[in-house]
């Protein structure tokens, strides 16, 4: 419906939203905008965020290879997708057929220590790297 930003920060355990019409209005002050976020409740450690054809907040739960959908009606959250395969939930996105697809990009495998990037010959040793499709 486009009238809201939903905030989900990989590390933070909270799902927030915004209306969009107060993120674009200049008018608003950045500490004013603050006040206006709602708190909608706890989530998974996330790498990916959607928007169901349903309205519902499709996330991604890196640590257990899962989606999550998030009802904001009911204010609940519930597992939609898991696979022990996944390594990495990363992206998810909302397609036009109505069906959701999330990419594992496999980050476990080829992340170096302190968080360095991974060389292209470990991302090619690596590969293949998956896309999974979810028909709602």
């Amino acid at each position: 419906d486009q009238k809201w930003v939903y905030i989900a920060s990989m590390t933070h355990s909270h799902l927030y939203r915004v209306q969009l019409s107060d993120v674009l209005n200049e008018y608003i002050k950045p500490e004013d905008i603050a006040s206006r976020i709602d708190d909608l409740g706890l989530k998974p450690m996330s790498d990916g965020i959607s928007i169901d054809k349903d309205g519902n907040v499709i996330i991604t739960d890196v640590e257990h290879g899962r989606l999550m959908s998030y009802d904001i009606k009911s204010k609940k959250i519930k597992t939609i997708g898991e696979s022990k395969n996944i390594l990495w939930a990363d992206g998810v996105v909302s397609g036009a057929d109505g069906a959701l697809y999330l990419t594992d990009s496999a980050i476990p495998l080829y992340i170096g220590e302190l968080g360095t990037p991974p060389e292209i010959k470990t991302l090619l040793k690596n590969k293949p790297y998956y896309i999974y499709k979810l028909n709602k």
